[in-house]
């Protein structure tokens, strides 16, 4: 069932169909934001709520990370991303930015590593640009990056742990979160980002307050 209805948007060949690694930490992010930053805007995700919950994001292993029981669905999670990997591997494509996405996720998560420990956004970077995790405007940038960027970009085109993947994209990035005209080319694709205007003069898009600041972020982030 699952290989069948991902591949008719994702795949479209079985045998070159790349799959998207299961990533319990952009998972726990979006339910307990941890970027390493003291501002309280920085501690809002569209799901906190979900904190009050009984169960935890990992269903089966219930909420107690430190339980047997979680750490079996962790177990679940590291056994179906290697096969992602594997599959991935054979798949061999040139920028198949998918393999090294679950590779560092099982590099981090390894048992003599950080195991079943959630890592936070700004330890999470790879290939050869990763983010700098001291470099307080890197993880600002991430927050932005990954609350409203990475469930389709970092699955369809690049990754955006992928420092610089992120950089040969900022023009086209900026392009496309300021274009109100055509919906097919919004980024994010499901919402307005906050701070995008209209101004009452021009009639022109313009960045403002949470947009004018990744934006701004975002301009001098250059290759090294």
């Amino acid at each position: 069932m699952v290989p069948d209805s991902c591949i008719q948007c994702h795949g479209s060949v079985r045998t070159r169909g790349k799959a998207n690694d299961l990533d319990t930490d952009h998972w726990l992010d979006r339910v307990t934001p941890q970027y390493g930053l003291h501002e309280a805007r920085f501690q809002q995700e569209e799901f906190t709520a979900l904190v009050g919950s009984p169960h935890g994001v990992l269903y089966d292993g219930r909420k107690d990370q430190s339980t047997e029981k979680f750490r079996a669905a962790f177990d679940v999670i590291q056994t179906l991303n290697s096969e992602i990997t594997n599959q991935n591997r054979r798949v061999g494509a040139v920028n198949n930015f998918q393999l090294g996405a679950v590779r560092r996720w099982l590099e981090l998560h390894e048992p003599n590593n950080f195991g079943s420990q959630h890592m936070p956004p700004y330890q999470r970077g790879y290939s050869n640009l990763p983010w700098k995790a001291d470099d307080e405007n890197h993880r600002k940038l991430l927050y932005f990056l990954n609350r409203y960027y990475y469930r389709c970009h970092s699955s369809v085109r690049y990754n955006v742990f992928d420092r610089e993947a992120v950089v040969s994209r900022k023009p086209g990035i900026r392009e496309r979160i300021l274009n109100f005209d055509d919906s097919a080319f919004w980024m994010p694709q499901d919402r307005i980002f906050p701070g995008l205007k209209v101004n009452a003069t021009t009639g022109e898009a313009e960045a403002t307050s949470d947009l004018a600041e990744f934006l701004g972020l975002l301009e001098p982030l250059q290759p090294e």
